[in-house]
Protein backbone atom coordinates (compact mmCIF):
# COMPACT_ATOMS: atom_id res chain seq x y z
CA UNK A 1 0.00 0.00 0.00
CA UNK A 2 0.88 3.43 -0.38
CA UNK A 3 -0.02 6.15 1.95
CA UNK A 4 -1.66 9.10 0.56
CA UNK A 5 -0.51 12.09 2.72
CA UNK A 6 -1.17 15.12 -0.14
CA UNK A 7 -2.88 16.42 -2.83
CA UNK A 8 -2.92 18.37 -6.36
CA UNK A 9 -4.63 20.25 -8.56
CA UNK A 10 -5.77 18.93 -11.33
CA UNK A 11 -6.17 22.26 -13.74
CA UNK A 12 -8.18 21.36 -16.10
CA UNK A 13 -7.76 19.00 -20.00
CA UNK A 14 -5.07 19.69 -22.22
CA UNK A 15 -5.35 18.64 -26.14
CA UNK A 16 -4.04 16.04 -26.95
CA UNK A 17 -5.15 16.38 -30.92
CA UNK A 18 -5.75 19.86 -32.38
CA UNK A 19 -4.26 22.78 -30.24
CA UNK A 20 -7.41 24.06 -28.10
CA UNK A 21 -8.03 27.53 -26.00
CA UNK A 22 -6.52 27.29 -22.75
CA UNK A 23 -9.05 26.56 -20.06
CA UNK A 24 -7.92 25.82 -16.20
CA UNK A 25 -9.53 25.92 -13.30
CA UNK A 26 -8.83 24.30 -9.63
CA UNK A 27 -12.07 21.85 -9.92
CA UNK A 28 -10.67 18.54 -8.85
CA UNK A 29 -7.70 17.72 -6.34
CA UNK A 30 -5.69 14.41 -7.38
CA UNK A 31 -4.50 12.56 -4.08
CA UNK A 32 -0.28 11.93 -4.41
CA UNK A 33 1.95 9.91 -2.45
CA UNK A 34 4.60 12.15 -0.32
CA UNK A 35 7.39 11.29 -2.99
CA UNK A 36 5.45 12.48 -5.84
CA UNK A 37 4.20 15.85 -3.85
CA UNK A 38 5.74 18.99 -4.64
CA UNK A 39 3.95 22.74 -5.05
CA UNK A 40 5.31 23.30 -8.20
CA UNK A 41 3.54 20.05 -9.56
CA UNK A 42 -0.20 19.86 -11.16
CA UNK A 43 -1.99 17.60 -13.30
CA UNK A 44 -3.93 18.39 -16.79
CA UNK A 45 -6.77 15.41 -17.98
CA UNK A 46 -5.60 14.10 -21.68
CA UNK A 47 -8.07 15.07 -24.06
CA UNK A 48 -7.59 13.25 -27.63
CA UNK A 49 -5.39 10.87 -29.57
CA UNK A 50 -2.15 12.71 -30.60
CA UNK A 51 -0.18 10.94 -28.35
CA UNK A 52 -0.64 7.57 -28.17
CA UNK A 53 0.27 5.27 -27.34
CA UNK A 54 2.04 6.85 -24.26
CA UNK A 55 -0.93 9.46 -23.48
CA UNK A 56 -4.86 8.28 -24.21
CA UNK A 57 -7.89 10.28 -23.68
CA UNK A 58 -8.79 10.58 -20.34
CA UNK A 59 -5.22 10.04 -18.71
CA UNK A 60 -4.21 12.62 -15.65
CA UNK A 61 -0.69 13.67 -16.95
CA UNK A 62 1.90 14.60 -13.95
CA UNK A 63 3.53 17.97 -14.97
CA UNK A 64 6.42 19.76 -13.25
CA UNK A 65 6.55 23.73 -13.41
CA UNK A 66 10.60 23.27 -12.21
CA UNK A 67 11.52 20.60 -14.19
CA UNK A 68 14.19 20.80 -16.81
CA UNK A 69 12.26 21.07 -20.38
CA UNK A 70 14.85 18.92 -22.82
CA UNK A 71 14.88 18.04 -26.27
CA UNK A 72 12.50 15.33 -27.10
CA UNK A 73 10.52 16.03 -23.99
CA UNK A 74 6.80 15.59 -23.49
CA UNK A 75 5.65 18.56 -22.57
CA UNK A 76 1.91 20.17 -21.74
CA UNK A 77 2.24 23.99 -23.44
CA UNK A 78 0.36 26.98 -23.89
CA UNK A 79 0.88 28.81 -27.36
CA UNK A 80 0.81 32.47 -27.67
CA UNK A 81 -1.15 32.63 -24.97
CA UNK A 82 -4.49 30.53 -26.54
CA UNK A 83 -3.53 27.28 -28.14
CA UNK A 84 -2.61 24.53 -25.30
CA UNK A 85 -1.91 21.26 -25.46
CA UNK A 86 0.27 18.12 -24.64
CA UNK A 87 2.96 17.19 -27.08
CA UNK A 88 6.73 16.37 -27.59
CA UNK A 89 9.12 19.46 -28.06
CA UNK A 90 12.04 19.61 -30.39
CA UNK A 91 14.86 22.00 -30.46
CA UNK A 92 17.29 23.47 -32.75
CA UNK A 93 20.82 23.16 -32.27
CA UNK A 94 20.98 26.70 -30.25
CA UNK A 95 18.14 25.00 -27.92
CA UNK A 96 15.20 27.51 -29.24
CA UNK A 97 12.14 25.46 -29.29
CA UNK A 98 10.81 24.75 -33.16
CA UNK A 99 8.22 22.34 -33.12
CA UNK A 100 5.79 20.83 -31.05
CA UNK A 101 5.28 17.03 -32.12
CA UNK A 102 2.94 14.65 -31.47
CA UNK A 103 3.51 10.72 -30.88
CA UNK A 104 0.85 9.44 -33.14
CA UNK A 105 1.56 9.76 -36.59
CA UNK A 106 -1.94 10.82 -37.89
CA UNK A 107 -1.65 14.15 -36.50
CA UNK A 108 0.48 16.83 -37.64
CA UNK A 109 3.45 18.78 -35.86
CA UNK A 110 3.08 22.32 -34.63
CA UNK A 111 5.80 24.63 -35.81
CA UNK A 112 6.92 27.23 -33.38
CA UNK A 113 7.97 30.62 -35.25
CA UNK A 114 10.43 32.90 -33.78
CA UNK A 115 7.87 35.06 -32.48
CA UNK A 116 5.49 32.62 -30.72
CA UNK A 117 5.59 32.90 -27.48
CA UNK A 118 5.80 29.67 -25.54
CA UNK A 119 5.27 28.33 -22.03
CA UNK A 120 5.52 24.79 -20.91
CA UNK A 121 6.16 22.37 -18.45
CA UNK A 122 7.53 18.80 -18.22
CA UNK A 123 5.49 16.28 -18.19
CA UNK A 124 6.79 13.06 -15.72
CA UNK A 125 4.25 10.68 -15.04
CA UNK A 126 0.91 9.12 -16.32
CA UNK A 127 -2.02 8.18 -14.43
CA UNK A 128 -4.27 5.91 -16.53
CA UNK A 129 -8.02 4.77 -15.60
CA UNK A 130 -8.95 1.40 -15.88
Amino acid sequence: EIPITHYLPLIGSASCGVPNHSFYEDYEMIPVSESLYQENRYFVRADGDSMLPKIKHGDEVLCDANSIVDNGDIVHYTLNNEDSGIKRIIYDNNRRPIMLMPLNQDFAPIPIGPNDKLDMNKCIMVQSKL
